[in-house]
């Protein structure tokens, strides 16, 4: 096999590397000049193969304060946007997931928080805190719902502070 890349491993076989107190397993560089795509480290996983099937995997455990199977961080310059992490799925399978989070056995899990900034469903410049666009006639812009049989709660909401004129709930129909 002639390699293409510095390190390129092909094939069936697996190669390894690890690292230890400050090191890197593996580090990745690209220097980032001119107009192409640049990445620093690319996996492809392709082919007809049974199971699950990962490019790139990450995997983290021990009792530090903070264990993260994956850390990414982005910083722009300019009039560049910056992607934290950027998922996408595409393709001709059941269901496709652009990302699926999931967090579970621990006194406390959450599947996803957005420590700051808005959170935008439908829209890629939210202006609130959480903006939820739908343009579909056909469909509802968001559907709660709570199937616990003992104790099921719906919608809360809460505005302002005891005694101000805050709207909790402002409703309004543009047609």
């Amino acid at each position: 096999i002639a390699a293409t890349y510095p390190l390129e491993v092909e094939g069936t076989s697996s190669a390894s590397l690890s690292g230890t107190a400050a090191g890197y397993g593996v580090f990745g560089r690209n220097q980032c000049t001119g107009s192409n795509e640049h990445i620093a480290i690319y996996g492809l996983c392709d082919g007809a193969a049974s199971g699950t099937s990962s490019a790139i995997k990450g995997l983290a455990s021990g009792t530090a304060a903070h264990v993260y199977g994956g850390n990414f961080s982005a910083t722009g310059v300019g009039s560049s946007n910056s992607y934290g992490v950027y998922g996408a799925s595409t393709g001709a399978g059941a269901t496709n997931y652009g990302g699926y989070f999931s967090a579970t056995n621990a006194t406390n899990n959450y599947g996803l928080v957005v420590a700051a900034g808005n959170a935008g469903f439908g829209t890629v410049t939210p202006a609130n805190a959480l903006n939820v666009l739908c343009d579909d006639a056909n469909e509802y812009t968001a559907i709660l719902n709570n199937t616990d049989t003992d104790r099921a709660r719906g919608l809360l909401i809460k505005g302002g502070v005891a005694g101000d004129d805050k709207e909790s709930l402002y409703c309004t129909n543009q047609n």
